[in-house]
């Protein structure tokens, strides 16, 4: 049972880093996006 329980906690972990990861990346993607909204929109009212 003690191995058992070792790997439900570490799988706990896994998929808890996994999903602040995908979520970090995720928000990363959406301000890179809005940043190149934003310097195509400054160079187009230049």
């Amino acid at each position: 049972t003690m191995a058992l329980t070792k790997y439900f906690y570490t799988s706990r972990v896994f998929s808890f880093i996994a999903t602040i990861l995908r979520d970090f990346f995720l928000n990363a993607k959406l301000t890179l996006i809005m940043l190149v909204l934003e310097c195509c929109s400054i160079s187009i009212s230049i």
